[in-house]
Order: C-alpha cells, then structure tokens, then sequence
C-alpha cells in the first residue's frame, strides 16, 4: 500500500494537478511530460528500477539521498504545522467547512473501508496483511494533500483542516478496525 501511494498514487496525482493548472494550455504532450518533469515520479520510477534490477548504488550516492530520503517526512509535516500557526482552525468564512467534513469522513471511513474489501476480496490478504492495509489506508491526510496544495496554491484551509481531523480523529478509526479485524 505505500509503494502503491509513493510510486504511483502521488505521481500520477501531481500529474493531473500539473496538467489542471496549466490553464489553457492543455495538449497530448504535456499529459505525456508532465510525469516526466516531476520529481516525485521520476525518484519513485528511479527507486524501483533500482530494486528491481538489484543495482548496487555507490555509497557516496546513497548516503546523501538517503539524507533526503529521511528528511523528506519531517520536512513535509514542519511546513504542515507552520501552517497551522496563526490560522484558525476550521475558520468560518475561510475554511470550507462542509468539504473538510466530507473530504475527512472519506478518508477515515471509507478509504480503510475499500482497502478491507479490496484487500480481502482482489488481493486475497487476511490477518495481519489485512489489518496492516485497512490501517495504512486509516492513516491521517497531512504531509502529502498539504505538499500539494501548497505547490499548486490551492485549498491550503481545506487541506491544512483535514489534516488536522484525520490526524485527531485516526487514533478512535484505527482503534475501532484494528478491534474489527481482531
């Protein structure tokens, strides 16, 4: 499931994001380069060449990026808390308050409820698989939905909210499937 969400969710989401605001300017070649100007895409596609080919990547190349790689996550949830520093949280008049709503019932309900029916019925997992993919996909909306808002400047409140409610409101949904799938 977090492969899936780096390697291919992500990218393919930055992807459409790039093209949808680029307006007026929407052409078959830029739905082609569009992953490949992204970063996040081509480190994922990088990465999994890498494994998949079993390349022994020098050390003087590994350590650095291995750098980044740890500093990616840290770095992506400080620029998500600055942005809750001086902003009220779900603000009336600026927050869009109905769609955090449904946007944050989404994610912590019906997303781990797919990934429990996905999970179970296409890819055949139960147990500890299962619990493990209905609790990744339980997780809170934050770095990633923020990084991209404030990359492309749009719905900053909207994402900063959610992630502030998934982020409160996981700990009871993962409690509750985690006792589900006990």
């Amino acid at each position: 499931a977090l492969i899936f969400q780096i390697a291919f969710y992500a990218p393919a989401s930055m992807t459409v994001l790039e093209i949808l605001t680029n307006r007026g300017h929407f052409r078959p070649r830029n739905v082609i380069m569009a992953p490949l100007k992204n970063p996040i895409f081509l480190a994922a596609v990088a990465g999994l060449a890498i494994n998949a080919f079993a390349i022994d990547v020098p050390q003087f190349v590994a350590h650095p990026v291995g750098l980044l790689g740890q500093a990616a996550v840290p770095m992506a949830l400080l620029a998500f808390g600055i942005s809750l520093h001086g902003m009220p949280f779900m603000e009336a008049g600026r927050s869009p308050r109905r769609a955090v709503v449904v946007a944050s019932t989404l994610k912590l309900f019906l997303h781990p409820a797919l990934a429990l029916l996905f999970g179970h019925f296409v890819f055949g997992l139960s147990g500890h698989a299962l619990l493990a993919a209905v609790i990744i996909a339980g997780l809170p909306t934050a770095q990633n939905v923020y990084t991209f808002a404030s990359r492309f400047g749009r719905n900053l409140e909207q994402a900063r909210d959610c992630g502030v409610i998934t982020t409160i409101a996981c700990l009871p949904t993962v409690l509750l499937f985690t006792l589900l799938l006990s």
